[in-house]
This record gives structure tokens, sequence and C-alpha cells, in this order.
């Protein structure tokens, strides 16, 4: 199930997870695997919304990857699927940490999947 990717590795980067380089695509995308695990259960199809609605969601951990903030930065334009976004990272919590180092700030595009 295809519903999740994460923004590009520049999100990664001003997150704080590296200090000199630009993370890798591999380690980009293994991270998206876990955050995608994570969320599977709580990402749910919306009737309203298309199957190529998408929802970009900003999403503010502590330390140990509790959620301590998920909005919505770029809306899907039905509100439905917005709010099954916000509640999936809400309840999917606490997410996965980078290598066990915590991630503070990171947006996450979440898709509607099919039925």
């Amino acid at each position: 199930m295809r519903f999740f990717t994460l923004l590009a590795a520049c999100c990664l980067a001003c997150a704080g997870l590296v200090q000199a380089q630009a993370p890798s695509v591999a380690r980009v995308a293994e991270y998206g695997q876990l955050v995608q695990a994570k969320l599977q259960d709580y990402v749910v199809h919306v009737p309203a919304a298309t199957i190529n609605a998408t929802v970009e969601v900003l999403v503010s951990m502590d330390e140990t990857g509790h959620v301590t903030s998920a909005k919505v930065q770029h809306s899907s334009g039905v509100a439905a699927m917005d709010a099954m976004a916000v509640n999936a990272i809400q309840k999917a919590s606490p997410l996965p940490l980078d290598h066990g180092k915590p991630v503070p700030s990171i947006s996450f595009l979440i898709s509607n999947p099919a039925p």
C-alpha cells in the first residue's frame, strides 16, 4: 500500500538529522518505510476524496518520537481527508526515531488509499 511519502531530503536536513551533508536517498527511503509501517493501520480510505487526494502534514516530535504537533500545511481540499491524515499521525505516536536520533520536525505527504 503506497500512501505515504517523505518530502525531499532537505526536510530531514532542516530537522537537524544531519549536520554537514544532506541525507542519502536510501536513508530518507529507509526512514520513510519505518514511518509508513507505523502509520499503515491508521490511514484509511476517505470516500469523499479522490484516490489521488494528498495532504501535507507538518509534524513535530519530542526526543522520544511522541508527536507534539501535527498541522496541515497543504490541504487535500477535502476536510475529512485532512482530518484523517492528522488523526492517523497522532494515533501512530510515538513515531520511529531515525537511527536512534530524534526527528524534531518533518513534513509527510499522505494520499487517500484505495478502498
